[in-house]
């Protein structure tokens, strides 16, 4: 059985060439479809309703991830109810394909944005109109290009090619001094570059 250290660098080998085979692919893939991947879930504690949604989309030059978060009030149980009854309760996932589109990212891009509740229009708009309100919310879109994905999925595989090739070097060939790897055919006892002895006799 190999050691741990073995088995996790091979593990993260194998894992990393297949999610760069996967990067390219779907690399390709976008040039032509754009695929949105959606999962949202939504909670109902007691006055509040918390909707929470995950969204990855595939676009021609970058991936987008977009995370999103909206907290609604509800002054009772009926207009809690009249506001889920249009919304999954249970963890949902969907998957579109639409096309791409010339304002889609091109490159790495970071946006957050957290708005401020407000409790006392809230307050007071629960009051009159008996509706439901967005009380706080959070939105968060990560852009991150291919190329980047691509090249940092290909470190493990180039950093064991790398390893490998060196190894290889080093190796001493047959009936070269293993240490400075001078031919001894000549010299089969000793080597006359460093001075090593071999500790063998060449036929």
């Amino acid at each position: 059985m190999p050691p741990v250290r073995t088995l996790a660098r091979r593990t993260l080998l194998t894992v990393s060439a297949l999610l760069l085979l996967a990067t390219l692919a779907t690399w390709l893939r976008a040039r032509w479809v754009k695929d949105v991947f959606l999962h949202s879930t939504v909670t109902a504690p007691p006055g509040r309703v918390q909707i929470d949604t995950l969204r990855l989309t595939t676009q021609p030059h970058a991936v987008q991830l977009f995370i999103h978060r909206l907290a609604y009030l509800t002054p009772d149980a009926p207009a809690q109810a009249t506001l889920l009854k249009n919304l999954p309760r249970d963890p949902r996932f969907r998957h579109h394909r639409l096309r791409p589109h010339p304002s889609d990212s091109r490159g790495f891009g970071f946006e957050r944005f957290e708005p401020e509740p407000d409790l006392a229009r809230s307050a007071a708009t629960l009051a009159v109109n008996k509706r439901p309100y967005r009380v706080g919310g959070r939105i968060i879109t990560l852009h991150a290009p291919w190329w980047s994905l691509a090249l940092t999925f290909s470190l493990a595989p180039a950093l064991s090619a790398w390893r490998r090739h060196r190894r290889a070097r080093r190796r001493p060939k047959p009936g070269h001094c293993p240490h400075c790897h001078y031919d001894l055919r000549a010299t089969p006892t000793r080597c006359p570059e460093c001075g090593h002895p071999t500790g063998t006799v060449l036929p």
